[in-house]
């Protein structure tokens, strides 16, 4: 009886034309967004293969530069820059963008401006982006599944017991010998294989826009992630359609059930999501970056000050003041430190509002599929983690390649670079041939990269979001099994 209640719950959705609806969206939102992920994906795949290639460094030289000189007149001379160093775009972003674009940030390795070797790291992403994908940017795999479907299971829910109750054959398949359990299992399987069917269709044109990719090369690894994230969106769907078939039992008139439904919606996809975070934010205040880069410069400049009582500066930097050599050690270690106390504030705040997000099944749904995608949280501190190091060991290497460039510049000895007027005025002169070891020394650079966490690593990292998953689906069960056990017939 629980098939026949299945096959009926099926040709009714059939007949109505929710089926094709189904289809026709899962299909077209699904090959519309991937094909376009895939085409952005490649772009900046291409951007991070030239960073890697021989002519991977750009280096820009800039003749306008201008600096005070002790007499207040002003000098120019060259820039040299060496921009490179991405991480290599995660593969599953196509289906999940996460924090993707924070995590390809391109490093400055030199830069002659401070005359010295420096490391530094942009804030935002440099690789060539479709501007238009930019404005428009289509939903994602992720997207579409956390909204679209789970508003689909409303269409497909909403009358699984109350329409059959309005109709009176609720009241007919009760009087033979059929039990709830057997009318509710047989719903559900009905109403969740039309819902799944399309989805899994969908599912399986995006697997093979991805599998004729030039551009993508996934590995074992990178399929099994793919089926994890297929088999993650199923139980998202179960969740939200257990919910549905309890709604519809309790409701008496299936007008009530949809209007429930969408309020449980708005609750589950759109309020505790964002209000989680609103939460957290207010809990947990951390100045924004322009207040944080504030104290920053007023600590430099009281730390160049107290500076410039015991060693006189003749250095006048325009916008910054006076520039002291002597003090730039400590003003980096002031800086490591202000930055340090307020990342501990930004993790806290993290880590509450990841906790208000997970009453949520959208919030456990979206850290599984971005962890799985290698596009989530855990994977931007595993980053963030690598940049630090890879910043160290570069600071190192540019060190050492700027001592050896300089160290055979003709036959004149290099200045003191306290005297910042006439380490420019000789690095001007020995320009090209300082240039030219520049750019023969980032071979070692180049084969810095990120790494990226494995596949169970990545299961270690969101087995919580998975398991508050399965509890939801559990939850959803028996509330529905509840709610028909209770449901009036008439």
């Amino acid at each position: 009886m629980v098939w026949l209640i299945a096959k009926k719950e099926f040709h009714d959705n059939w007949i109505s034309y929710k089926i094709l609806l189904a289809f026709a969206l899962c299909i077209i939102l699904v090959t519309v967004s991937v094909g376009l992920a895939l085409k952005d994906y490649s772009e900046r795949l291409s951007s991070y293969s030239l960073a890697h290639s021989g002519d991977g460094f750009f280096l820009d030289r800039i003749a306008n530069y201008v600096f005070l000189n002790a007499e207040g007149s002003d000098n120019r001379g060259d820039i040299v820059d060496a921009i490179g160093v991405y991480r290599r775009p995660a593969e599953l972003s196509v289906f999940a963008r996460g924090l993707e674009d924070r995590m390809n940030r391109p490093v400055r390795f030199l830069d002659i401006r401070k005359i010295g070797a420096q490391v530094q790291v942009y804030t935002r992403n440099k690789q060539e982006r479709n501007k238009l994908f930019a404005l428009f940017s289509p939903p994602d795999f992720l997207f579409i599944t956390k909204v679209m479907l789970s508003l689909l299971t409303i269409l497909f829910a909403f009358s699984a017991i109350a329409g059959e109750r309005e109709s009176g054959t609720l009241k007919l398949m009760l009087s033979n010998s059929i039990s709830r359990g057997q009318v509710l299992l047989g719903k559900f399987l009905g109403g969740y294989a039309s819902l799944a069917a399309p989805f899994l269709a969908a599912a399986l044109i995006a697997l093979l826009l991805v599998a004729l990719s030039p551009s993508m090369a996934l590995d074992s690894g990178g399929w099994m992630r793919i089926l994890l994230l297929t088999l993650v969106s199923l139980v998202y769907i179960a969740v939200f359609f257990f919910i549905g078939l309890a709604v519809s039992a309790l409701a008496r008139r299936s007008a009530t059930a949809v209007v429930l439904l969408l309020a449980i919606w708005v609750v589950l996809a759109l309020v505790v999501p964002n209000v989680g975070w609103l939460v957290a934010k207010r809990v947990i205040e951390v100045p924004s970056q322009q207040q944080i880069e504030t104290e920053k410069f007023k600590t430099a400049r009281q730390i160049e000050d107290e500076t410039e009582k015991k060693y006189p500066s003749h250095t006048n930097m325009p916008g910054y003041g006076q520039y002291h050599v002597e003090a730039q050690d400590e003003i980096r270690k002031a800086m490591v430190g202000i930055e340090e106390g307020y990342e501990i504030l930004r993790r806290k705040r993290l880590a509450l509002s990841q906790i208000l997000t997970r009453l949520s099944p959208v919030g456990s749904y979206v850290y599984a599929t971005a962890g799985l995608a290698q596009t989530g949280i855990e994977d931007e501190k595993r980053y963030d983690s690598q940049l630090k190091q890879n910043e160290a060991q570069m600071s190192v290497e540019v060190k050492r390649m700027f001592d050896d460039a300089f160290s055979g510049a003709g036959r004149e000895s290099p200045p003191p670079r306290e005297d910042l007027h006439a380490y420019r005025a000789w690095l001007v002169k020995n320009d090209e041939y300082v240039y030219g070891n520049f750019r023969s020394g980032y071979s070692e650079m180049q084969n810095l990269t990120f790494g990226k966490s494995s596949l169970l690593e990545t299961l270690h990292t969101i087995r919580l979001d998975l398991l508050l998953l399965v509890i939801w689906m559990g939850l959803g069960f028996v509330s529905a099994t509840l709610a028909v056990v209770k449901c009036e017939v008439r």
